[in-house]
């Protein structure tokens, strides 16, 4: 049951990441034709299901394809949420081949909107992150930066931005884009009134064989609508102009501004034709202004009074409200706000790598003064162990050379005292081979040495200065460290020394067993009381 559960699992993710994988590969092959075919692009992307299991990232790229088909389709360019999405993702990356795209389509929809602070920070934001590979976007952001500039009446900075994309398109050799280009400069220049410079452009584009018709129905209606409003205004040519275009490419091709220029060139030239269908209350800049040129024509002067006046006031809040949209103003917040937040990176990132380094020292700071410390402490310990070797070594040479020649005198003089009383008793019993109790004499001889040694007070200083030699003067010492012991009691240490057992000293002292046992016993007990330095060398001959 378990295997068979594991199993449906690792099929489903299997199924999944194969899914995800189809996706993408379907996505990459929209893209690859989008900017050729963008309806065709358009369908696909539409058709394609997103849901909650498709990934991030296939996500805001099916949201990229789907701004960018809208886009080159003119079809809901206002809507900004698909570019919203892509810039979301895309913006995460530091440089990433779709980010500049997402976030140029996020300004465009901004700049359809009417929102021009917001478009101009996203294009110039696209334009940072703009990329060796990224030159005809590049292009493309200064002509919607001039867009932007254009709708805020500061067409000496939309100049700018077109003149620097018309060097871009033409380094690139993109010629619909560079058409589109000088088709947008000399409307720039229709809008700063120099009509001459405007005129000539026109005219060569529409000179072009096979010329775009989309960029061909603009450059003729732009070049009819600057006859109807120039100073050297030539209406005829310009309603020839207009009918040329309305032939081509039927009516649809007017906006509202061509379409009252065209009825007003017709006017002025004679003919009777109304092309504009327009309500009376119809308050908008360009019908009112229009109106106003009509009813002038048409020798209204009162109406054409009134209808000045309206188009004034609707001018100036038309102005008023595209003047407090400072894009110039708006663009250096955004760059001193990026100058600030580089200079306080800068900073934070000084200041993160001072306290590396900081730290660092003071770590190696410590450790060297512990290490430091540990060899100095080493050495100190190698001094002390040589010198205490230096002088074990000395004390050694100073035994080799004087201890040991006594040592080995008072060997030879303690062997001679060994076998002293042994060659007496030979000789006794020598001289008592003609005796017929001779047993009887050889241990009344032996008894009368026994108690020699026991009343020989010559002998036993001489025994008890072989022990002091011997045993670092022992005998001396404990009669120090205990004045209160009886001379018996010296005799039975000393004779314990020598390594004689209990009976050896019962006979040699005349003291029964018992009581040596309990002198012995009472001895060792006050020697373990004491405090005396001596006391383990007293037990250990004590055994």
């Amino acid at each position: 049951m378990k295997l068979s559960h594991l199993s449906i699992v690792l099929i489903t993710l299997f199924s999944s990441s194969c899914g995800q994988y189809d996706l993408g590969r379907k996505l990459l092959e929209v893209e690859s034709y989008i900017n050729e075919h963008p309806d065709s692009a358009l369908n696909t992307i539409s058709s394609i299901d997103i849901n909650r299991n498709t990934s991030e990232r296939n996500r805001a790229h099916h949201a990229l394809l789907h701004a960018m088909a809208l886009d080159k389709c003119f079809l809901d360019v206002k809507d900004d949420s698909l570019a919203k999405i892509a810039s979301e993702y895309y913006s995460r990356f530091r440089r990433h081949p779709h980010k500049t795209k997402a976030l140029y389509y996020l300004g465009k929809s901004y700049l359809y909107n009417g929102e021009n602070n917001k478009a101009i920070i996203e294009l110039t934001r696209a334009e940072e992150s703009a990329g060796e590979n990224d030159s005809l976007y590049l292009g493309m952001i200064k002509m919607a930066q001039a867009a932007v500039y254009t709708d805020t009446y500061n067409s000496n900075e939309a100049l700018s931005c077109i003149f620097e994309a018309i060097d871009i398109y033409q380094s690139l050799s993109a010629e619909r884009y560079h058409r589109i280009a000088r088709l947008r400069l000399a409307q720039t220049y229709s809008n700063l009134m120099q009509y001459d410079k405007a005129r000539q452009i026109y005219d060569e584009l529409l000179n072009i064989d096979c010329l775009d018709e989309d960029i061909y129905s603009i450059a003729i209606n732009s070049l009819a609508f600057l006859l109807t409003i120039s100073p050297e205004q030539d209406c005829a040519e310009a309603s020839r102009l207009y009918g040329i275009s309305e032939e081509k490419f039927g009516p649809e091709c007017f906006d509202l501004a061509d379409r009252w220029a065209y009825t007003y060139a017709n006017l002025l030239s004679g003919g009777t034709e109304n092309l504009i269908i327009s309500p009376d209350n119809d308050t908008t800049g360009t019908s009112v202004f229009w109106k106003y040129r009509i009813s002038k024509l048409q020798g209204n002067n009162v109406l054409a009074l009134s209808l000045l006046e309206r188009y004034v006031d609707i001018n100036e809040t038309e102005v008023s409200q595209a003047l407090k949209q400072s894009i110039a103003r708006t663009q250096r917040d955004y760059y001193e706000s990026q100058k600030e937040t580089m200079a306080y990176k800068a900073r934070n990132r000084g200041l993160s790598i001072a306290i590396i380094l900081v730290s660092f020292i003071l770590l190696a700071l410590i450790v060297t003064s512990f290490i430091l410390k540990y060899i100095s402490k080493q050495a100190e310990e190698k001094n002390k162990y040589l010198h205490f070797a230096e002088e074990i070594s000395r004390q050694l040479k100073i035994y080799e050379n004087e201890d040991i020649p006594s040592l080995k005198s008072n060997f030879i003089a303690l062997y001679k005292t060994r076998f002293e009383t042994l060659g007496k008793l030979c000789d006794q019993y020598i001289n008592c081979q003609s005796r017929t109790d001779k047993e009887n004499y050889i241990y009344k001889k032996v008894m009368e040495m026994v108690g020699a040694m026991k009343q020989d007070i010559h002998s036993r200083e001489r025994f008890e200065e072989m022990l002091n030699k011997d045993l670092d003067n022992v005998m001396t010492n404990i009669r120090k460290d205990f004045p209160r012991f009886k001379e018996l009691d010296f005799v039975i240490f000393s004779y314990m020394a020598v390594g004689f057992d209990a009976t050896t000293i019962s006979n040699l002292t005349g003291e029964s067993i018992s009581n040596i046992y309990t002198r012995k016993s009472r001895i060792r007990q006050k020697i373990s009381a004491s405090s005396t330095p001596n006391k383990d060398l007293y037990l250990r001959i004590m055994g």
